[in-house]
C-alpha cells in the first residue's frame, strides 16, 4: 500500500468531483467513515450538494468547540534554498490521507477498501471504541489515478467528538508501519521502499509475508 498525506485548512470533499489536478474524479462515493457520516452519505454517487453536506458534518466538532489545531508555517530562503520556520502558524485541523495499490494489482472492491480504510483509521488512533473520543472521518473512492492506481482518500477531523485534539505525533512513521501490517493482512504486494526500510532497521530479521502498497495520510485543515 502506498501512503501519502498532508495538512490543509479546508475539508476537500467537494473537490472529489470532476477533473482533478492529476486524476480524473469519477463517480465519487463513500466506502467507509464515522457512523454519522456514513448515514448521511447513504448509497451511490455523491452530488456536489451532498459532498458539501458531508464536509460540514465532518467539520462540526471543530466549529462547535472552537478547538484550534495548527502547524508551523515554513518558507524557503531564496539565497540558500534552505527551509525555515517563519514563526507563524496556520490552521491544520483536517488530516487527509490517500491509500493506493499498484495498477498491476488491479482494482479492489468497495468492501475491501472499506475494511482497509477502517482498520487504518482505527490503528492510527482516530477511532475510540466508546465513541466519545472518536474523530469524524470519511473514506471516498472516485476512480483510478492517471497511472491506473486504485485508491481511496481519507479525511479526518482532528478535533474529536468531545472537543479534544487527536494525537498526530510521528503520524508518518506510524502510517507506514500500519500500511505494512495491512499489506500482510490483506495479501497486497510488498512496497519495495518499505522492504528496504525494514532491512535497514532490522538487517537480521527476514521480512514476514508480502506487503501491500498503501498511500500515506494527507492532512487537510479548515
Amino acid at each position: 500500500l502506498h501512503t501519502a498525506y498532508r495538512r490543509q485548512r479546508q475539508m476537500c470533499i467537494r473537490d472529489s468531483r470532476g477533473p482533478g489536478r492529476a486524476n480524473e474524479h469519477t463517480a465519487p462515493h463513500v466506502v467507509a467513515g464515522h457512523d454519522v457520516i456514513v448515514e448521511l452519505a447513504g448509497q451511490g454517487e455523491l452530488s456536489a450538494d451532498a459532498g458539501l453536506d458531508l464536509a460540514n458534518a465532518l467539520d462540526l466538532p471543530s466549529k462547535l468547540f472552537g478547538t484550534e489545531v495548527t502547524v508551523p508555517v515554513y518558507d524557503v530562503d531564496e539565497e540558500t534554498g534552505e527551509r525555515f520556520a517563519t514563526g507563524e502558524r496556520r490552521d491544520a485541523h483536517v488530516w487527509h490521507c490517500s491509500l493506493s495499490v499498484k495498477a498491476e494489482e488491479g482494482e479492489l472492491s468497495d468492501e475491501q477498501w472499506s475494511a482497509i480504510a477502517t482498520d487504518f483509521v482505527r490503528e492510527m488512533g482516530f477511532v475510540d471504541e466508546e465513541g466519545e473520543r472518536s474523530c469524524r472521518w470519511v473514506a471516498i473512492r472516485h476512480g483510478l489515478s492517471t497511472a491506473g492506481n486504485d485508491h481511496v482518500h481519507i479525511a479526518v477531523n482532528l478535533v474529536r467528538e468531545d472537543g479534544t485534539k487527536a494525537d498526530t505525533h510521528r503520524d508518518y512513521v506510524r502510517a507506514q508501519k500500519i500500511a505494512g501490517e495491512l499489506e500482510v493482512k490483506y495479501g497486497l504486494d510488498v512496497l519495495e521502499s518499505r522492504q528496504q526500510n525494514a532491512r535497514t532497521l532490522s538487517a537480521n530479521k527476514p521480512a514476514a509475508v508480502s506487503y501491500t502498497h498503501l498511500t500515506l495520510p494527507t492532512i487537510c485543515s479548515v
